[in-house]
């Protein structure tokens, strides 16, 4: 339990949360061959919940206080109930079952309607609830006649009541739900060929590659992915990697090793790989929209492009099994407009929290129990209580001790903190730019080891120091690694340009900006990084000291330049951020190596990326995604 007065911020931390109580597990050792019947068993539930939402009404009467120095009188009410399907059809006392009158637990939509990507919906309101309970007729809304024990409990809803209080959450309508029915008939369209197990296997082994990529991105903010189990195979995973492994399939889409895998399959099925990329991109950046702050008027625009998403799930992942896709889980998204009118975002509404604040108020404190079922959940109140009191002590004196004090990040962003360094000597060269080259690495393993650069990486510093006249010795520090501080990230970011980490080599890629002209605007590309370097030769023609000549300024000859630069390998072409919002995934192909070769400011790299090479086609070819904080803008860009 949380209040809904505090900000998001302070939602989304555990110690934002109480208890009100714990229940005993009442299925322990039935399971499905408990002879009692679903009435009895669910009223049994909520004559355990009653006892606690009995304080919550004792209190609707409201309390004297005195806040911020004026006496008040206060009156709580229950504003939201998040939790699954299920929890809510529990807590609602509805039919647990898709073959109910009324399957929708706050509407009276009937099963063929479940589907409809608009939903006509008539909601259920407390007088209807309480005009079928008088006749006895709770039946023929699909509720089970119990004592509810959430009767008489105050409500934000005073018109629906309970029934306006308990939104679906994209995380068990989209991850647990939706997304696993996709994945099922996505292996049903590849295994359509005539050597199915050949193809998902392949396929497969694309997916193990692209989840270890994922890995070893300088881009971090993407959902988690899992190879546990094949990748169509959606068991065996959270919410969140069931998300992450859907957008990993969408990249294996782009590939052309992919795009083989699935061309039998599409060719049989009738489907296009087209029309299933499409809908994929559309429903991940929905799944993100939903958790942006959006203006009442954008949610009201965004109805027709939720139901043509709905059309696109049905169209391009036809179900043959069950229901089809007339299913709670899919009214529950294109209900899920209305849900944000009500409460705002979808994060409001989230049932992630909960998920991670249950282990710390029953998991951990199962560990102090005896684990015996008849004194489990007591105990574990017990528990709860008692670091409560603790909790509440500690804070109270920790003020004497020193401890109430945060840490605060106070270095300055212009510092650069690069690592792995190592001198990159380079001797004179003759009229055609051949001279020796050494290196030696401050870490003594990697002495040892000789490990060396890429030889991009001298090829380019003695190019740049032959094009501005330099034929003389010279000295450079180079670097493995940099944390940078870019806009797009309050922390700072970690890039990788070593030629060996675990085994392997790790050049990160970015974007970088380029000004053509001084009055022109920046344009970006992608580019990977090859090095961080330091000029360390006194006079040396650096970017920066030919730039401070252009401009007419003086330095001194003698002089370094302290800044930290980058040899970055660009693209061929540019790609802004607007074009790859409107596009999700573009490919790109590094560019020739006399005219794709930077050396660069490390001021110059302006964001990481998500980067995956494109298997299956020859040469330095790879695809951009859009970062996961992104995605809610490919699905505004199509609003507009």
């Amino acid at each position: 339990m949380t209040f809904s007065f505090f900000n998001e911020r302070a939602r989304g931390s555990d110690a934002f949360y109480g208890v009100l109580g714990y229940i005993p597990n009442l299925t322990y050792g039935l399971g499905k061959s408990s002879i009692k019947d679903p009435r009895d068993k669910l009223q049994d539930e909520h004559n355990c919940l009653k006892l606690i939402t009995d304080q919550i009404r004792e209190l609707a009467v409201g309390f004297e206080t005195n806040v911020l120095g004026r006496n008040v009188i206060i009156k709580p009410w229950i504003h939201i109930i998040a939790g699954d399907t299920s929890g809510h059809n529990n807590i609602i006392g509805q039919f647990n079952s898709s073959n109910s009158m009324y399957p929708y637990r706050d509407c009276t939509c009937c099963l063929s309607q479940m589907s409809d990507p608009i939903p006509q919906c008539n909601l259920i309101t407390m007088s209807d609830f309480h005009a079928a309970k008088a006749d006895n007729c709770l039946h023929n809304l699909s509720l089970h006649s119990i004592d509810n024990a959430f009767e008489n409990v105050p409500f934000g809803d005073l018109v629906h009541g309970i029934f306006g209080c308990v939104p679906a959450e994209m995380l068990h309508v989209s991850g647990n739900g939706i997304m696993q029915y996709q994945l099922d008939v996505v292996n049903a369209i590849i295994s359509s060929g005539t050597n199915k197990r050949d193809t998902l296997h392949r396929l497969d082994v694309l997916h193990q590659n692209l989840v270890k990529d994922a890995s070893l991105q300088s881009e971090r903010d993407m959902p988690r992915t899992s190879d546990r189990n094949g990748v169509t195979d959606g068991t065996k995973m959270s919410a969140s990697e069931r998300v992450g492994n859907l957008f990993l399939l969408l990249c294996a889409m782009h590939t052309e090793t992919g795009k083989g895998l699935f061309a039998t399959g599409c060719s049989e099925s009738g489907i296009t790989l087209q029309q299933m990329k499409d809908c994929l991109k559309l429903q991940l950046g929905f799944e993100q929209w939903v958790n942006d702050s959006n203006a009442l008027s954008d949610i009201d625009r965004a109805q027709p492009l939720l139901a043509d998403l709905i059309i696109r799930i049905k169209t391009s992942f036809p179900r043959s099994t069950g229901n089809q896709w007339c299913l709670p889980k899919i009214h529950s998204l294109s209900k899920m407009l209305h849900y944000m009118r009500n409460f705002g975002k979808a994060k409001n509404f989230s049932g992630q929290v909960g998920e991670r604040v249950l282990k710390s108020i029953v998991k951990d404190h199962a560990q102090q129990t005896q684990r015996r079922v008849n004194v489990f959940a007591s105990q574990c109140a017990e528990c709860e209580f008692e670091s409560f009191v603790i909790q509440y002590a500690y804070n109270d004196i920790s003020n004497c001790f020193g401890e109430q004090y945060h840490l605060q990040q106070n270095a300055s962003p212009e510092i650069v903190n690069a690592r792995g360094k190592h001198v990159i000597s380079l001797s004179a060269c003759d009229h055609r730019g051949r001279g020796d080259c050494t290196v030696a690495w401050s870490d003594r393993t990697r002495g040892s080891t000789q490990t060396s650069v890429h030889e991009l990486i001298t090829h380019t510093l003695r190019t740049y120091a032959i094009s501005n006249g330099w034929n003389l010795p010279f000295v450079v520090h180079g670097f493995t690694s940099a944390y940078i501080n870019v806009e797009s990230t309050d922390k700072a970011v970690l890039f990788h340009a070593n030629p060996l980490v675990y085994g392997s080599e790790r050049y990160h890629f970015c974007m970088v900006e380029f000004c053509d002209d001084g009055d022109a605007p920046q344009r970006t590309c992608p580019a990977r990084i090859m090095s961080f370097i330091k000029f360390a030769t006194e006079g040396f023609p650096t970017p920066e000291r030919a730039k401070l000549n252009q401009e007419q300024e003086s330095m001194s000859t003698g002089a370094l330049d302290n800044n930290l630069y980058a040899i970055v390998h660009t693209s061929e072409e540019y790609l802004s951020w607007d074009e790859l919002e409107m596009s999700f995934i573009s490919s790109f192909c590094l560019g020739d190596l006399r005219s794709c070769v930077y050396v660069v400011n490390v001021e110059s790299i302006s964001d990481p990326l998500f980067v995956c090479p494109n298997y299956g086609k020859q040469g330095l070819h790879y695809l951009c995604c859009l970062p996961y904080r992104k995605w809610g803008k490919y699905f505004r860009k199509q609003l507009n």
